[in-house]
């Protein structure tokens, strides 16, 4: 589902990545990988202050993936 989500926003289509999201969040609520993709949707929806909170959200539950990190820096 991440993957499909990821390929769907990279396409444009948010709208569709955006219910895959909210599908495998409801299955696995604490998956890093699902929130990052999510940060990553709402990155580029232009909210930055909500994709800012799931991307420190995944960083904390995977706090050895560089990636998510490096990407939840406020900096960036």
């Amino acid at each position: 589902m991440v993957n499909l989500a990821d390929l769907d926003r990279a396409r444009g289509i948010d709208a569709r990545g955006a219910e895959l999201l909210r599908k495998a969040l409801a299955t696995e609520p604490d998956s890093a990988d699902v929130l990052h993709s999510k940060g990553l949707l709402r990155v580029s929806q232009h909210d930055y202050a909500g994709a800012l909170e799931l991307l420190r959200r995944a960083q904390q539950l995977a706090p050895d993936n560089t990636r998510y990190a490096y990407v939840s820096m406020p900096w960036r």
